[in-house]
């Protein structure tokens, strides 16, 4: 075997295993309040492959980019467990405020932000050694509700009263605010960063659309009843509301920022709280809080599928519950940079000892 051939072997075989890697179909990762559990839900199958035990009353996820753990709000222990996805165990407990409900983690994953309703702060954890870092104070009578990071990190958006709240990462402050809807709730950055939508819940029944750049609304969107989360399609066109009020999944056009066509999730009692999206865009995935299950739209036709997950005992899901989110490329398991050199020299090694039994039995 000559070296060019050989040199195509070992990166033909690399390729072949990174493939094989990224390829794995994701997991949702479903907070189950009155189960206190978190349902481990594999998407290529539909199916529950464990519950993970955490603290009472789990409401909203986090998952660290590059999935290797993700983080859990549990409102009635006021703490956050943490998920090693390796082994599907809570490896440490963080203490927060009282009563949080919104997590999200930063792009570059170094730290996590968690809303403390009843204490109007939030709380800031370092990612690498699992505790809480800062906490910064709202205003009084503003209750975080929801946060989301910016692609960039430098910024973090928190619902509070009826406003949209930016904190500065670099200072850990608050830097602005603008005024939304009545009680916002769920909110998500468009991808790009460009925007955030905020859901605002109760009277307005509309999605705010914030301009990131100038800090100022640009429209509203009126949608079903009660509209609590949101989950844009990977490419930032579409975007998908749960309402809570309406039982429905609202698909929003979001270049004309109008409705394009409202799933019901029957029935209008089910308790729709959580709302989540895969990889590919192919997949909208819904809590049923009501009636313990979790059911899935298919992108394409806008419609709903037959398939019913029963994760467990209200489901909540605040927060992007789906791992190897939007733009979060799926890690190579346990290997940093050694080990894909590893991994190199290893294929080397099979493919040059190939190449000199192939030399001998020609001798």
């Amino acid at each position: 075997m000559s070296n060019r051939s050989l040199g195509r072997l070992v990166a033909a075989l690399f390729i072949l295993f990174c493939t094989r890697v990224a390829g794995a179909a994701p997991f949702a990762w479903v907070p189950n309040s009155l189960d206190a559990a978190v349902a481990v839900v594999d998407l290529a199958t539909n199916t529950v492959v464990t519950a993970i035990p955490v603290g009472n009353g789990p409401a909203a996820i986090a998952i660290l980019p590059g999935d290797a753990k993700v983080y859990v709000v549990n409102q009635a222990t006021d703490n956050v467990s943490v998920i090693d996805t390796a082994s599907r165990t809570v490896v440490a407990t963080i203490p927060v405020g009282d009563l949080p409900l919104g997590i999200t983690a930063l792009p570059n994953a170094t730290r996590v932000y968690v809303a403390n309703q009843n204490d109007r702060t939030v709380s800031v954890i370092n990612a690498s050694t699992d505790a809480v870092i800062d906490t910064i104070p709202f205003p009084l009578g503003y209750t975080p509700i929801s946060v989301t990071a910016h692609p960039d990190s430098t910024r973090v958006y928190v619902t509070a009263g009826d406003r949209l709240f930016t904190i500065s990462t670099a200072s850990n402050t608050i830097s602005n605010f603008v005024q939304v809807g009545a009680s916002p709730g769920g909110l998500a950055v468009r991808p790009g960063g460009a925007e955030v939508w905020v859901a605002n819940r109760f009277g307005d029944n509309d999605i705010s659309v914030v301009d990131t750049a100038t800090n100022t609304v640009l429209t509203d969107i009126p949608v079903a009843t009660l509209p609590y989360n949101i989950a844009f399609s990977p490419d930032g066109t579409r975007a998908y509301v749960v309402t809570n009020g309406g039982g429905t999944v609202d698909v929003v056009d979001a270049v004309a920022r109008s409705v394009i066509t409202s799933i019901s999730l029957w029935p209008a009692t089910s308790g729709p709280v959580g709302v989540s999206i895969t990889p590919d865009g192919s997949r909208v995935y819904a809590t049923l809080s009501q009636l313990d299950r979790m059911r899935i739209i298919d992108t394409a036709t806008n419609t709903l599928l037959p398939t019913v997950i029963l994760v467990g005992d209200a489901p909540q899901g605040w927060g992007d519950f789906i791992d190897g989110g939007p733009g979060v490329a799926p890690p190579v398991p346990s290997m940093g940079g050694l080990g894909l050199l590893g991994l190199g020299v290893s294929l080397a090694a099979v493919a040059l000892g190939a190449s000199r039994r192939g030399r001998a039995s020609q001798a």
